[in-house]
């Protein structure tokens, strides 16, 4: 009897440990979009008149307030819609804000594209 509870509890902690990892936020991932959508298409440094951008470029309170009020911010920086044509989901937003914030200037990890 002893053994069934504990293999039991066991499963159900491994399952509920898999389940919250399926919802949390992916810094890894946020990095593959934010290179992909972001960095390589617009702003790695290569089209006149636009601003190069890395992770590194803003503090992390400066990028928590261009993600703040659903990309408010973010949206009326890019004028022409470019963030409407990328077409990502909420989960993606919320992976790029992660990574954009966990690696900005004054994190203890800030990064550049580069790496």
């Amino acid at each position: 009897m002893k053994k069934k509870t504990v293999i039991f509890l066991t499963t159900l902690i491994l399952i509920l440990s898999l389940a919250i990892n399926a919802f949390a936020v992916s810094q890894r991932a946020g990095k593959r979009k934010f290179k992909k959508y972001c960095h390589k298409t617009c702003h790695s440094g290569k089209k006149k008149d636009i601003t190069y951008v890395t992770p590194s470029t803003f503090t992390i309170e400066q990028w928590k307030y261009y993600f703040q009020n659903k990309r408010k911010r973010l949206i009326a920086i890019h004028k022409n819609g470019e963030l409407d044509t990328i077409k990502l989901k909420e989960k993606d937003w919320k992976n790029i804000e992660a990574f954009l914030t966990n690696h900005g200037l004054g994190s203890f990890e800030p990064e550049s594209c580069t790496q």
